[in-house]
């Protein structure tokens, strides 16, 4: 069984895609709901 490349391509790439969804998402932790309960979880924020 071989390697498929394009499938990992498109894991990669979609990886990067999400990764620049949770910067945004950190960047407006005061105002997205969902950042802040991560923030929670880590200990960051009360």
């Amino acid at each position: 069984m071989g390697y498929d490349f394009n499938f990992g391509s498109k894991t990669a790439k979609g990886g990067f895609a999400n990764e620049r969804l949770v910067v945004e998402k950190f960047r407006n932790w005061k105002f997205d709901k969902t950042a802040q309960e991560w923030l929670k979880v880590m200990g960051l924020v009360k």
